[in-house]
């Protein structure tokens, strides 16, 4: 059972206490199921009853809330407030209503959670001041018994003037007297009066002492609504702190996995692009491939086509030739009938060969097809390839710009978050420390 200040024997609290005059002598007994008690002693005014570090009583355990109650020291006893409106404040086995005021008495018990603390109130002993006594002038009291004249003596002369002379001077040493009288009364009713006017003095001095000691109690009052008041807005900022961090760090979490999963969807969207870019790849050197194919046939076909070409040329030379010859064969028909079967052989073999010639007409223009019906289908698979490429790398460059713009979404929420955080941690900590010292300052 840990509390904050160190506690005192029950025997030495008589010895140790520093009595304030007109306040009585408090002495708090706090006990916890069957461990020891500890013993404090009230020295000052206010005696603050909590969890959290300031109070001169800090009450052991989790989840209590950071001031309980208080307790004020006056002149005509021992007064307790509850400030914690949550956990229960028991006098006696009679629980006590949120900020209200009870008096407590020599051998109170206060429950506080599983904390008990005894109450034990002791009158202090005030110094009253000696009375002042006045000393005042007595007159003689006249005698009331009379002297029996004498029988008048035969006196002689000298004498009686003697005695008359004698006398004579006891009257003056009695007018002296009587006017020394006189000034010593008139002295002592200007004391008198000094001493009136000084009480009166002392009543008006003990009257605007009284009203200041109202002002005081007052002041002490609305402090300690004051102090209440600003307790229970240190709870709420501190409440709202802590949901501003859970909240902060949720948003934080979210924006996490977010980040995550959308990473794990660009790494598969990424993966899907290699092995898209791999099989176009592939597709492109299989196109390649079919391209020198296509160029090799293209190639032969146009090596084909100049043989052919030249081919045509002679056989355009031959047919110039044999029209020659036809001529001179019909100026030589009649020369030359032996030769019309050589004739007719080399018709032959003409018509042989424009039957190869026609023959590869018809094989030139199969090819020729078949090289449009390529150049459609490499066209064609180029057209494709470029549309799929092109959709491919747009597909992937946006996933890359979304993903940028979410890179940057969260990083300006984050920054907004973190700034924000820092801000209202500042403001509260600069708050609560204004508070702080307030509190201190009203204390002190």
């Amino acid at each position: 059972m840990a509390f904050a200040r160190a506690p005192l024997a029950p025997a030495a609290f008589m010895a140790q206490t520093t009595s304030t005059p007109g306040l009585p002598d408090v002495r708090l007994e706090v006990r916890q199921g069957a461990a020891r008690a500890v013993v404090y002693e009230m020295t000052g005014e206010e005696f603050l009853i909590g969890s959290v570090p300031g109070c001169d009583l800090r009450l052991p355990g989790t989840q209590l809330p950071p001031v309980v109650c208080v307790l004020n020291r006056q002149a005509d006893g021992l007064r307790l407030r509850k400030l914690a409106p949550t956990l229960p404040v028991i006098v006696n086995g009679a629980p006590i209503a949120q900020s209200s005021i009870t008096m407590l008495h020599d051998g109170d018990c206060v429950t506080l959670g599983n904390v008990d603390m005894f109450v034990e109130l002791r009158a202090s002993a005030v110094a009253v001041p000696p009375q002042v006594s006045r000393l005042l002038p007595v007159e003689p009291r006249p005698s009331s018994r009379r002297a029996e004249a004498p029988p008048p003596p035969t006196v002689p002369v000298a004498e009686v003037q003697q005695l008359q002379a004698t006398i004579l001077e006891a009257r003056e040493q009695m007018q002296r007297f009587d006017t020394q009288r006189q000034s010593f009364e008139s002295e002592e009713r200007t004391r008198q009066s000094e001493w009136v006017r000084r009480q009166q003095e002392l009543d008006g001095r003990e009257q605007g002492i009284t009203r200041r000691e109202r002002e005081l109690n007052q002041q002490i009052e609305e402090l300690e609504s004051d102090r209440i008041i600003w307790y229970r807005r240190r709870e709420e900022i501190e409440n709202e702190l802590q949901q501003t961090r859970r909240t902060a760090q949720e948003t934080v979490s979210t924006a996490v996995r977010d980040l995550q999963q959308r990473q794990a969807i660009q790494t598969q969207t990424d993966g899907q692009l290699r092995d898209r870019e791999q099989a176009l790849e592939l597709t492109d050197n299989r196109v390649r491939q079919r391209e020198a194919a296509v160029q090799a046939q293209e190639d032969e076909y146009r090596r084909r086509e100049q043989g052919i070409r030249q081919s045509e040329d002679d056989l355009r030379r031959r047919e110039v030739t044999i029209e020659q010859l036809e001529q001179d064969h019909a100026d030589r028909e009649r020369e030359l009938p032996e030769r019309i079967t050589q004739v007719s052989r080399r018709e032959q073999i003409i018509e042989r060969a424009r039957t190869e010639i026609e023959q590869k007409r018809q094989e030139l223009a199969l090819l020729e097809t078949r090289l449009t019906q390529q150049d459609s289908e490499l066209t064609a698979a180029r057209e494709s390839l470029a549309s799929i490429r092109t959709e491919l790398q747009s597909q992937y460059q946006q996933r890359r710009d979304q993903l940028s713009q979410m890179d940057e979404v969260l990083r300006d929420r984050e920054r907004k978050l973190d700034e924000e955080l820092e801000a209202r941690t500042g403001t509260l900590e600069v708050q609560f420390r204004g508070g702080s010292a307030r509190l201190e300052r009203e204390l002190v």
